[in-house]
């Protein structure tokens, strides 16, 4: 969090919208620091960027939106985000706070709501019976809000006034997709497939043989070896003859 001293130069007592005015130029002056804390913490540079930029500084016009009393030793929070002006995507903000005319002395602590309140770290301190105000930055935090811790001893009344903010920063755009890579090695055979079904029986070619005698012959075919048999049978009356050539198919031996 960002805090600035509380006198002028000449030693004098500064009224609140003087001192408001001169610590929020040098809260712009100082932004790049600060936004170098929220993202990653490097170095900035001193310049802030354009008003209207992702990421930069946008002061508006002072707007209040809290005026009550805090309890001692305790917090209150409260909602900055849709008021005076800050967007609901803002990721920090500039608060004028203002303890008037307290009691005691003490402090008051502004820190993102949702987050473990820094130890012994004032956003602002007061002396009793004095109005003291200071210009603070502080990170957003859950829902846009944030809470303001009252350090002192007795309740304080506080005013909180919006006096900029810091817009929200734009992801990056992916680049194209790359070249696609070279195709891997092929992978091994896979194995053989079962054997198929066995096709018809190849043709088969017989010779074929009549027995018979000068007058009759056998109407009958047979192989040669069964016709000499038959023939010799017959007293050497009959003989083969009529030797013919057929096809028959399968092994059944039938005709084709």
């Amino acid at each position: 969090m960002l805090s600035v001293g509380r006198g002028g130069p000449t030693g004098r007592a500064l009224s609140p919208y003087e001192r408001c005015s001169i610590l929020f130029r040098k809260a712009l002056i100082t932004v790049g620091v600060v936004l170098a804390v929220l993202t990653s913490g490097a170095v900035a540079t001193a310049s802030a960027p354009a008003p209207s930029a992702p990421g930069g500084v946008l002061a508006v016009s002072p707007a209040n939106i809290f005026g009550s009393s805090i309890i001692a030793k305790q917090y209150t929070s409260l909602q900055v985000t849709g008021k005076g002006g800050v967007p609901a995507d803002a990721s920090g903000v500039f608060l004028s706070v203002t303890a008037v005319y307290p009691a005691a002395v003490g402090f008051l602590t502004v820190f993102p709501e949702g987050q473990t309140m820094p130890l012994s770290t004032s956003s602002l301190s007061f002396t009793a019976q004095q109005t003291t105000t200071n210009v603070v930055f502080v990170a957003l935090g859950t829902d846009g809000k944030v809470r303001i811790y009252n350090g002192s001893n007795s309740p304080v009344q506080v005013t909180v006034n919006i006096t900029g903010f810091v817009a929200a920063p734009v992801a990056p755009i992916p680049g194209p997709a790359g070249p696609a890579g070279p195709a891997g090695p092929a992978g091994p055979a896979g194995p053989a497939g079962p054997a198929g079904p066995a096709g018809p029986s190849p043709d088969r070619v017989y010779q074929a043989y009549q027995v018979g005698n000068s007058t009759n012959s056998l109407g009958l075919w047979y192989d040669r070896d069964t016709a000499v048999a038959i023939a010799a049978q017959q007293a050497g009356t009959w003989d083969v003859r009529a030797l013919v050539v057929n096809t028959w198919c399968g092994v059944e031996a039938k005709p084709c």
